[in-house]
């Protein structure tokens, strides 16, 4: 009986020993694994930084480009805008709205159309004095900066002003005089909002009348020197 005991308490012994044994290999294939997920993890997130700062950098990189690209574009329209204003400077005397590049007088109203009209309502004398009269006050109601007839809508999601078709003036006019004085003043109506919204008086600008647009400094530089080989400034 003692044999048998014996050798139970034995054989408990050494399944308790095959447990602690195989928890042991099983801890150390545990921390095993464990060491590798780390170091797999600890490569990956040195992966990623590594990553986060090569972006950072092409980041850092573009947005310096950019910066310098913007002053640039800024130092060049300034420059661009300054040689525009030293050429109506210069040029005010030698062109005028009969050569192909020459300078328009943006905002200003043209009187031969009142002259026109009123022609067509009065006598000679009595038309020039009429058209002269209402060009001018006309030309008041332009400058006045309280007198804004514009209203603000979206076109292709971008915010621009268009004339209020229900202006009281603007009705006024184009009942009382018709279409061609209308539209006389607010095409110069037009030109003062986009040149000079603020101040509302003329302003002169190169302009290209053969195709009745804004003349490009290279499209002017050209024409002058046409001139000049032409040598039809050389005596002036």
């Amino acid at each position: 009986m003692l044999e048998i005991t014996t050798q139970k308490l034995k054989e408990s012994e050494e399944r308790v020993s095959m447990l602690l044994e195989q928890q042991k290999i099983d801890r150390d294939n545990f921390m095993k694994r464990m060491l590798e997920l780390e170091m797999s993890t600890k490569k990956k997130v040195e992966e990623m930084q590594t990553m986060l700062d090569d972006k950072l950098e092409e980041q850092q990189y573009l947005e310096s480009i950019n910066s310098s690209l913007t002053v640039k574009h800024f130092e060049s329209n300034s420059e661009l805008q300054n040689a525009r204003r030293q050429l109506l400077k210069g040029l005010n005397d030698k062109l005028g709205a009969r050569t192909k590049i020459g300078i328009r007088r943006m905002g200003a109203i043209d009187v031969k159309a009142f002259q026109s009209v009123c022609r067509e309502r009065y006598s000679n004398d009595d038309a020039d004095i009429k058209a002269a009269m209402l060009c001018s006050e006309w030309e008041k109601h332009l400058r006045n900066p309280n007198w804004h007839p514009f209203k603000v809508v979206k076109v292709n999601d971008k915010e621009v002003e268009i004339l209020r078709q229900d202006d009281e003036k603007l009705v006024f006019l184009k009942e009382e005089w018709g279409e061609v004085i209308y539209k006389t003043v607010t095409n110069a109506l037009l030109e003062l909002n986009e040149y000079n919204s603020s101040g509302r008086y003329v302003v002169p600008e190169l302009w290209n009348f053969k195709e009745d647009k804004k003349a490009s400094l290279s499209e002017v530089i050209d024409y002058l020197l046409q001139k000049w080989r032409t040598s039809k400034w050389r005596r002036t």
